[in-house]
């Protein structure tokens, strides 16, 4: 068990398989939240890929170009999300709020507040997923802004110089 915030960057994957008591902050290639996982303010993200099996009691933000929320998985406030595929197959508290090429939301996937999505298409939404209302919104994408490269790069540098800020605020101490 861990209680406090998380910070994690890395160039690989990171794998949490914990009770996290506090906000989870990650920058890697791979982000994989499991079914053991159980986190109990908000998770942040900027990742390759997204896969959340367990519990996230708070909300979350995450840039990545997969992200999956498996069926058995819930995010208990809002999910805030901008990615090239989605796959919605869990739960969902809150609102939803989607940007996004490809968005699947599955029959098993239940969102209780409202779903708000951009993307070049309407979707088809399973009857009964979403108990509150649906908005879309017509996004044309385009190279310059599927390019998550310059966000990326912004993101691990801004990353890069809280852990560098950090480490120097504890020597210093």
């Amino acid at each position: 068990d861990v209680y406090g915030d998380v910070f994690i960057c890395t160039s690989g994957t990171a794998t949490i398989d914990a009770y996290i008591s506090g906000n989870v902050f990650i920058c890697a290639s791979s982000v994989e939240i499991s079914e053991n996982s159980q986190i109990t303010s908000s998770l942040f993200t900027t990742s390759e890929t997204l896969n959340i099996l367990g519990v996230i009691e708070g909300n979350v933000y995450s840039l990545c170009q997969n992200f999956n929320l498996a069926k058995d998985a819930n995010i208990d406030y809002d999910l805030f999300v901008s990615s090239k595929n989605v796959n919605l197959n869990g739960l969902i508290y809150r609102d939803a709020n989607i940007s996004s090429q490809d968005i699947k939301i599955s029959e098993t996937a239940y969102i209780y507040g409202n779903l708000e999505y951009s993307s070049e298409k309407e979707i088809s939404i399973p009857e009964g997923v979403v108990s509150g209302n649906v908005k879309y919104n017509n996004t044309t994408f385009t190279p310059k802004t599927t390019n998550l490269g310059k966000v990326d790069e912004f993101i691990y540098s801004t990353f890069s110089l809280i852990v560098i800020a950090i480490i120097v605020f504890a020597i210093c101490k």
